[in-house]
């Protein structure tokens, strides 16, 4: 068997394998704002106002948790390739 072949069998299997039937059930669906409440009065605000999910930086998930918010970890690491590469050379963010 080809090694395209293998990977391409073997995921074919799984699905075969699946219940019939069986799909996934979500049981409220995400609605998001750009970015993070970063007081408790923002935070009661967003989900007052219907949202359940945000962007938040890792410092604020027992803040938005209090408040019923999921969040979404906001990486605070460079993000242009220059500054990736900068950040590796001088061993920052590791």
């Amino acid at each position: 068997m080809s090694r395209t072949m293998l990977p391409l069998t073997i995921t074919l299997a799984a699905i075969l394998a699946a219940p019939a039937g069986a799909q996934w059930q979500p049981d409220r669906f995400m609605i998001s704002v750009w970015g993070c409440p970063d007081t408790p009065e923002l935070a009661q605000a967003v989900a007052d106002a219907g949202f359940n999910t945000v962007m938040c930086p890792a410092e604020h998930l027992d803040l938005c948790a209090e408040y019923g918010l999921q969040s979404i970890v906001r990486d605070a690491r460079p993000r242009t390739p220059a500054a990736c590469a900068s950040t590796r050379r001088s061993g920052a963010g590791s």
